[in-house]
């Protein structure tokens, strides 16, 4: 995932498997927008596979990433979120999640600058999405939707009016076939206005 940031830079995110500390690392990338050559590179993560998957810039400035970590957290893997300035320097990170496998796949900014985490918790084949309202480095509360045939989150974004829609697709059987687009609108407070595959 890729944004420009508040300074011109743009600024992307994923993971790497070269030159780890583990089998993979999460990749911050810092992008001059007028040659595309990096500013900066840092690589984030432990042991074992972690990787980045989002990233927002808050109103104050301060990019927050989102992925998975294995290296740290409770289960195999958790959701990982990180927060780091406009160099990319690590002011802190956290872990979410359960026993099994979690992680976070969208971020975004609400109206009233919370941060809203969006991914799957207890590994994807519950089929539900996992909504999470974080301030900080606190996760303060946490919804389920989908159904329970949504197989993976692949955007998500907020409207003008404060509500959320998420883009996914399932592999599950569903009315028209296999592997469909799902898609849902809700409220930033997690009440399901409609879902549709």
């Amino acid at each position: 995932q890729a944004i420009e940031a508040s300074n011109g830079y743009i600024i992307c995110v994923g993971e790497t498997q070269s030159n780890t500390k583990g089998s993979s690392d999460g990749l911050l990338l810092i992008l001059d927008p007028g040659t595309g050559n990096a500013v900066a590179e840092k690589r984030f993560g432990g042991a074992k596979a972690d990787g980045l998957k989002a990233i927002v810039q808050t109103w104050e400035g301060y990019l927050l990433l989102a992925g998975y970590s294995e290296s740290a957290g409770k289960g195999k893997k958790d959701a990982w979120l990180l927060k780091v300035d406009e160099k990319g320097q690590l002011i802190w990170e956290t872990t979410f999640g359960s026993s099994a496998d979690d992680d976070f796949s969208e971020l975004l900014i609400l109206p009233d600058g919370n941060i809203l985490a969006i991914g799957q918790k207890g590994n994807a084949s519950n089929g539900k999405i996992w909504m999470s309202k974080i301030q900080e480095e606190q996760l303060i509360k946490e919804w389920f939707l989908g159904d329970g045939i949504c197989d993976k989150v692949c955007s998500a974004t907020v409207g003008n009016d404060g509500l959320i829609v998420i883009a996914g697709n399932t592999s599950k059987n569903t009315n028209e076939g296999r592997g469909d687009v799902f898609l849902l609108k809700t409220t930033a407070d997690g009440q399901l206005l409609w879902s549709k595959t």
